[in-house]
C-alpha cells in the first residue's frame, strides 16, 4: 500500500477531504488504468502493480484509490489533438458547370475578340466532353 500522507494525484479525492465517499467501477478501472499507465512509465514493478490494482479493485471509497496512488507524481497528459479539418465538399455536377461553364465561354470570347485562330465553339465542345468525361459513373474504381 502507498505511504500515508503523501499528496494524492488528481481525480481521487486528496486524503482527509471527500475520502469517504463510495466510489463504483468506473472509478476503479480509472486507477487501474492510471496505474498501468504508471508500470509503463517504469515508477512502478509489476508485483507492485498488481498488488495495488487488487486494492483498487477492492476499494471502497475514494480515499482507498488516493491512497493507492499518492507516492505516484501526476501524470503528463497530452494535449488533446486539434479537430481534423472539415472533409471538402465532393464535387457535384452543378459545381463543375457552374465553374467550367462560365471558363469557356470567356475563353472563347477572348479567342474570337483576340482572333487567336480558335474557333468560338472548340473550347465549349471540349468543355463538355471532358465534363462529361468527369461525371461518368466509375464501376469498380475507387479512385
Amino acid at each position: 500500500m502507498a505511504p500515508q500522507g503523501h499528496r494524492a494525484s488528481p481525480g481521487f479525492g486528496t486524503p482527509g477531504r471527500d475520502e469517504h465517499l463510495r466510489i463504483g467501477d468506473r472509478e476503479r478501472d480509472e486507477a487501474v488504468e492510471l496505474l498501468q499507465e504508471h508500470v509503463a512509465d517504469g515508477r512502478l514493478t509489476l508485483s507492485e502493480f498488481d498488488e495495488r490494482a487488487a486494492q483498487a479493485y477492492a476499494s471502497k471509497t475514494r480515499g482507498d484509490l488516493a491512497r493507492l496512488t499518492a507516492d505516484l507524481p501526476p501524470l503528463r497528459r497530452a494535449a488533446p489533438a486539434a479537430p481534423a479539418p472539415a472533409a471538402a465538399k465532393p464535387m457535384t455536377a452543378g459545381t463543375i458547370a457552374r465553374v467550367l461553364v462560365p471558363a469557356l465561354l470567356l475563353l472563347s470570347l477572348v479567342g474570337l475578340v483576340a482572333g487567336a485562330g480558335v474557333p468560338p465553339l472548340a473550347p465549349i465542345i471540349v468543355g463538355f466532353v471532358v465534363l462529361k468525361l468527369a461525371l461518368r459513373p466509375r464501376h469498380g474504381c475507387r479512385f
